[in-house]
């Protein structure tokens, strides 16, 4: 599973994903906003009531971590108070060009009440295992929406979801895992 993007969003964008966990499916419902300063305005319009929220950064640039944090704290400020929030650091596949070291994200995750994923949308690591996590946390919890903040840039759609893929965005992930069925929609909203 992956929202795959060449471009910066302008505006909004949609996307559905399901994930198949056994017997279980969860939909959800992906809003792709930009997360360009001249948005930041509609921000809350999405994440108001949020039961969730992951902020993703690029490892490669301290700039876009400082920007993290400072989404995190937007959602601590104006967030639902039992929000979960998820760090996501992407682009693990540029090692060398590392500026974000892995223990800083997960010091800062860890101080901030945060759960923590190192990321490469563009080789998939750990792509499918962070949106199972995700999925099995809902699943377990019974939490009403997810809201995806600032995820990734990648190449090309198929880099990640190879198949199932319908014109519309749609797609399928399937995982193992021993859930009970939801029956719910859940709803990711996407900053770049």
């Amino acid at each position: 599973m992956g929202v795959i993007m060449q471009e910066s969003t302008i505006g909004a964008a949609f996307f559905t994903q399901a994930l198949s966990l056994n017997d279980a499916t969860i939909k959800f419902d992906i809003w792709d906003t930009a997360g360009q300063e001249r948005y930041y305005s509609l921000a809350p319009m999405y994440y108001r009531g949020a039961a969730a929220a992951v902020v993703v950064y690029d490892i490669t640039s301290m700039d876009s971590f400082e920007r993290a944090k400072k989404w995190v704290q937007e959602l601590q400020r104006q967030g639902h108070p039992s929000l979960v929030t998820v760090l996501v650091a992407n682009k693990a596949d540029l090692e060398t060009k590392r500026q974000v070291a892995n223990e800083v994200g997960e010091q800062y995750a860890r101080e901030s009440g945060l759960l923590f994923f190192e990321t490469s949308a563009k080789t998939a690591q750990n792509v499918n295992e962070f949106f199972y996590e995700i999925g099995k946390y809902i699943a377990f919890s019974g939490v009403s929406r997810v809201f995806l903040v600032h995820w990734i840039v990648l190449r090309n759609y198929k880099d990640i979801v190879p198949r199932e893929r319908s014109p519309y965005g749609s797609s399928k992930l399937k995982a193992s895992g021993n859930l009970s069925k939801p029956a719910t929609t859940y709803k990711l909203l996407l900053y770049m």
